[in-house]
């Protein structure tokens, strides 16, 4: 289709030097057919048809280039196909496109769609991304409430997703990431309250702050990527509905409420690579069984803070692992161990500030911490006491000056005496369940309120309210 100038300005448009179009503000414009070429010059680009009541349009074979803000408020588009041969789209091109429905885009040539480009577009009801996509901007489809899926072209080049992407696409049920992709930045997907499911690819390197933040109804994540070392700050916080959970082999650091009140996560495995834990990993979710497959090197006394259903705590290990680490163990009547650390000297000289208890060693349940097993470690802050630990001996952790924290299942019944005395920094005994015997002052010189030395386990009982004992161990 070719036209004269006279002819283009009697529609409402205008052509520059470079053959890009744009609207005559001065003229109404509604349903409008690009040429081709104007007196012979071909139509290259659409530079400004913003804030028009365009309702439909057929852009030209020739076109290459969409300008930045070139649709930007056009408030009556309702459907937009971009030809094939269309090798860049500039930002906000579609932006605020409010009842823009339907999207195709024939180019094969695109290898980014562009910050702003569809954001606001409250109708787009779902979307193909070619596979010459390689980057999607920053808030490219951000608070598009009604897109439902979307779909990427087979062997997609995608490989980046940026900060906020997808943010408040609130009907999104379904998006297969695909396999290329190695970055998600920050709070890509944030507030995607209908999204069900997510499984990761295998050539993932970054999972940024707070990606899937208050994607209230997601359920189950699978991430399967062995290049993922870390997941940042606030990944699935607010995601009240996830249950499942597989984290990668390689892991090595969970971040700062990365699973914040995940409500019904209940149970979770830890990678035997993970070394860290940062801030309050779990802070506040319904978390009741934690299952470790090796020590951390750092987990800080907030990690699990208001977990108040956190009752089961699983660290089975071999006998050559128990060796490796330090522990020694005999064996008790009924066979099963009692623990002890073998060289506390030289465990202190490791500077290790958490520790964890194991509830198996070669099959073997451990039942019992030995009297003064663990006593006077200057270096240790944690304490995961496993499960199947029934007994805590006399002086167990006596003198332990830097312990703040000790988290234990609800198997532990018994405290002997002093079993925690002077720990002078002992703050908080994360326990939801009740004890049989408390020793005499098992948590003498120590943070934890209204114990004193000459009060046995019976004076404990009769002389405080459950509200105050509810107090003491943080339930």
């Amino acid at each position: 289709m070719n036209l004269t100038m006279k002819e283009l300005n009697d529609i409402g448009l205008t052509i520059d030097k470079l053959g890009c179009i744009s609207w005559d503000k001065k003229t109404e414009i509604n349903d409008i057919v690009i040429p081709n070429t104007v007196d012979q010059k071909i139509v290259y680009g659409i530079k400004d048809l913003s804030h028009s009541n365009i309702q439909s349009i057929k852009l030209p074979d020739t076109l290459r280039v969409l300008s930045e803000n070139s649709f930007l408020e056009c408030e009556n588009l309702r459907e937009i196909i971009i030809p094939s041969g269309v090798t860049e789209i500039h930002e906000s091109t579609f932006e605020r496109c409010k009842k823009l429905k339907k999207v195709k885009i024939e180019s094969s040539m695109i290898t980014n769609l562009p910050a702003w480009v569809f954001r606001g577009c409250e109708s787009l009801l779902t979307i193909t991304i070619p596979k010459s996509v390689k980057v999607i901007e920053s808030q490219a489809f951000c608070k598009c409430y009604s897109l439902k899926e979307i779909f990427f072209e087979e062997n997609s080049s995608l490989t980046q997703i940026c900060m906020r992407s997808f943010a408040e696409c609130k009907k999104l049920v379904n998006i297969n990431i695909p396999e290329r992709v190695e970055y998600i930045k920050d709070v890509a997907f944030y507030g995607c309250c209908s999204l069900v499911n997510i499984q990761l690819g295998k050539k993932l390197k970054q999972l940024g702050h707070g990606v899937f933040w208050d994607c209230s109804m997601l359920e189950s994540v699978i991430i399967n990527s062995p290049f993922l070392i870390s997941l940042n700050n606030e990944v699935f916080k607010g995601c009240h509905n996830l249950k499942n959970v597989k984290l990668p082999n390689q892991l090595e650091v969970l971040g700062d409420d990365v699973f914040f009140e995940c409500m019904s996560l209940k149970s979770i495995d830890i990678p035997d690579s993970v070394k860290e834990f940062k801030g309050c990993t779990f802070r506040s979710s319904n978390l009741n069984k934690i299952t470790f497959n090796n020590n951390p090197e750092s987990i800080t006394a907030y990690a699990f803070d208001l977990c108040t259903n956190l009752i089961s705590v699983e660290y089975k290990i071999s006998l050559k692992d128990a060796i490796q680490i330090g522990f020694g163990v005999y064996k008790k009547d009924d066979n099963t161990y009692s623990i002890f650390l073998k060289n506390k000297k030289s465990f202190n000289k490791q500077s290790i500030s958490d520790l964890i208890i194991p509830s198996e060693i070669d099959g073997t349940p451990v039942t019992e911490i030995a009297s003064g097993g663990f006593s006077e470690l200057n270096s240790i802050k944690n304490v995961f006491i496993a499960d199947n630990i029934k007994i805590i001996g006399y002086d167990a952790f006596w003198k332990c000056e830097n312990l703040l924290t000790v988290f234990c299942s609800s198997d532990l019944k018994i405290l002997k005496n002093e079993s925690f005395a002077d720990c002078s920094n002992l703050t908080a005994f994360r326990k939801n369940s009740c004890f049989e015997h408390l020793g005499d002052g098992c948590f003498f010189n120590t943070r934890i309120s209204h114990t004193k030395k000459d009060l046995t386990a019976s004076k404990i009982f009769k002389e405080l309210s459950n509200k105050d004992i509810n107090k003491i161990f943080n339930l």
